[in-house]
């Protein structure tokens, strides 16, 4: 995930400490107002109308999400790398143990 604006993050952590997604028997939703009043009497967070609302909306995306990510064929939710870019991270990788095993043979023989 991309690092988000300090003052977007807040949100998350308010996301994640309430519950992102409230379990139902026919899976997943978003937190009810009720349960996220709840969770603001209890923790002490005095949140305004937007700011509970923005957190509704969040946890709804991410109920949603996770319900797309149980089908068998769903696309992984980080981008595919590119293979130009992933032959470069080969080549770095196999350079990193050259270099470490040349160290360790260059060691031996001085002993």
């Amino acid at each position: 995930m991309p690092p988000l604006e300090p003052a977007l993050s807040v949100y998350i952590d308010l996301l994640f400490e309430a519950g992102p997604a409230a379990a139902t028997g026919m899976g997943e939703t978003a937190i009810s107002w009720m349960e996220m009043a709840a969770w603001c009497a209890l923790s002490g967070n005095r949140l305004s109308t937007r700011e509970a609302g923005l957190i509704r909306r969040l946890s709804a995306v991410y109920a949603g999400a996770r319900h797309e990510m149980t089908a068998h064929d769903a696309p992984a939710p980080w981008p595919e790398p590119d293979a130009k870019d992933q032959d470069a991270k080969d080549q770095q990788v196999q350079s990193a143990i050259g270099a470490m095993f040349g160290a360790m043979s260059q060691r031996g023989k001085k002993a």
